[in-house]
């Protein structure tokens, strides 16, 4: 889907208050362009500001599926530990039906939803906080699935409340990334949450530049509309093409080859 924006000028840096640091550092390249300011966050290694400016620039259906791409990557560091808690799975299934279907039921579904994984959440931090006597590596184990069930709980809020809370499941799956890499070896939780973090940031870029190509094809179809009108005229005049039918028939070649697809399951 094509971003919201298509240039980020001051009331649009008025109406969502970015941090003084971000818009001097957006305004020293000169840059307004959304998907190309995007692309030079993560490439300058900002991912906090490019996580907090992707949902911004993302429509409904783009953010609540970067939202749930986010959660469906840690949610198995939860289900690891509590098998049978099957919350936060439900709550990342009821986030998906408002994806194609933002119907107010969908949504009161997701929410609800959201509000037992919330439940589960609660359950898994007091949880770690009992595993921090045991030591660091049953701590950081028990925060990763704490962290997984915010993460869930956050892609079903994102169902029906602004595009920022899609931003919180890119956080917290990247704390549960992080956590689960704790436990595994000393120093890796910082690496492990930066690569989650960026996997997930190309997902929502994917999303994106859906539209982009779209938009290419959609210039190539009307050149090539074009050069047939233009090439057929005389015979149009004549009456031996009809104007109406040509043009409905290319438009139906154009939808059946440029449909845009989403990627499902836990890698998109």
């Amino acid at each position: 889907m094509k971003p919201t924006i298509k240039l980020i000028t001051n009331d649009w840096i008025k109406q969502n208050n970015p941090c003084r640091e971000a818009i001097d550092n957006w305004w020293d390249k000169k840059e307004r362009d959304p998907l190309k300011i995007l692309k030079l966050l993560i490439k300058d290694k900002k991912l906090d500001w490019a996580n907090w400016f992707i949902v911004r620039i993302m429509e409904y259906k783009d953010y609540v599926s970067y939202a749930v791409f986010a959660a469906e990557q840690v949610i198995g560091i939860y289900e690891n530990k509590y098998p049978a808690d099957k919350r936060p799975r439900e709550a990342i299934e009821a986030a998906k039906r408002c994806i194609d279907n933002p119907s107010e039921e969908n949504k009161a579904a997701a929410w609800a939803a959201g509000t037992a994984a919330e439940a589960a959440w609660v359950a898994a931090w007091a949880a770690a906080e009992a595993a921090w006597a045991v030591g660091v590596a049953a701590w950081a184990t028990a925060e990763a699935a704490w962290a997984a069930a915010w993460a869930t709980a956050a892609a079903a809020r994102a169902t029906g409340a602004t595009a920022a809370a899609a931003a919180v499941a890119t956080r917290t799956a990247t704390w549960a990334a992080g956590a689960a890499g704790a436990a595994g070896a000393a120093g890796a939780a910082g690496a492990a949450g930066a690569a989650m973090k960026k996997k997930i940031l190309d997902y929502g870029i994917k999303l994106l530049e859906v539209w982009e190509g779209e938009m290419i094809a959609f210039k190539d179809f009307f050149d090539f509309r074009d050069t047939i009108i233009k090439a057929t005229n005389d015979s149009i005049e004549r009456g031996q093409v009809n104007m109406g039918y040509l043009e409905t028939k290319l438009e139906e070649i154009y939808k059946e080859n440029t449909s845009p697809t989403t990627e499902g399951g836990s890698d998109g």
